[in-house]
């Protein structure tokens, strides 16, 4: 990702300085490491700052220099898979099958008509996107639901045909049952199965995942004058007052 450093410094008082006065440092995004620290340069226009009205190479009074840099920062985002295996549930007429086609190497089926398996979420609350792990068998029409706090968030029939009777690795799958949905820590998950023939809506594991786009934070200072007069701008949105020290 490239990104531009474009530090303006105007002079709003009525004291002039040399261009080798004014020093604008960049924090590079590392307010805690001044190895990366740089000087952005001067926009010019000729021999002068694009800034410097009359020519003169000073920081007069009203007027606003330019200065820049372009440099390559790191990608901040971040990314979060949390697996939940259905084995680990608490079970409702559902038991646990060994199977070596399975996530952790076991899965859950259903014990009659219907039955459900829930866990408490203890993650972080924030935005996930939920896939369900489960097995498409072809002999049967098998239904499944995945609830949060009793909500009903996804229905569907287990109805592809991925060339299997069995629970193995042809017919082992997932679904996509929602996308930036809000969880909540402490938020009750559930997985719901209704059977059908001889597929007993078995289920594998919940994934979430969720990602940030993280936040690159640079903060420019400028001091002039050695130590005369010195100001601070975080990313170019905030244009705090001068302060004379």
């Amino acid at each position: 990702m490239l990104l531009f450093s474009k530090p303006h410094v105007s002079n709003t008082g009525n004291v002039p300085f040399d261009a080798d006065e004014v020093i604008v440092t960049d924090d590079n995004g590392t307010p805690d490491d001044t190895d990366d620290d740089f000087n952005p340069d001067q926009v010019l226009d000729g021999e002068f700052n694009v800034g410097d009205v009359n020519g003169n190479n000073v920081l007069d009074a009203g007027e606003t220099w330019k200065y820049a840099k372009n440099l390559t920062v790191e990608d901040l985002s971040t990314s979060e898979t949390i697996r939940l295996e259905a084995e680990e549930f608490h079970l409702y007429n559902y038991s646990v099958e060994h199977n070596n086609d399975a996530s952790a190497d076991e899965l859950i089926r259903i014990n009659g008509h219907q039955g459900h398996a829930s866990i408490s979420f203890h993650g972080e609350t924030g935005e996930y996107d939920v896939l369900i792990g489960y097995f498409e068998e072809n002999d049967g029409h098998a239904e499944g639901e995945f609830k949060v706090n009793g909500h009903t968030i996804d229905h569907w029939i287990f109805d592809e045909h991925l060339g299997s009777h069995l629970p193995n690795a042809h017919t082992a799958t997932t679904r996509t049952a929602a996308e930036h949905l809000t969880i909540e820590t402490g938020d009750v998950l559930t997985l719901k199965g209704y059977e059908d023939g001889y597929e007993f809506a078995r289920f594998d594991y919940i994934e979430l995942s969720s990602k940030s786009d993280g936040i690159y934070e640079n903060v420019a200072t400028v001091e002039v004058g050695d130590g005369y007069l010195f100001s601070s701008d975080i990313s170019g949105y905030i244009n705090p007052e001068t302060t004379v020290v």
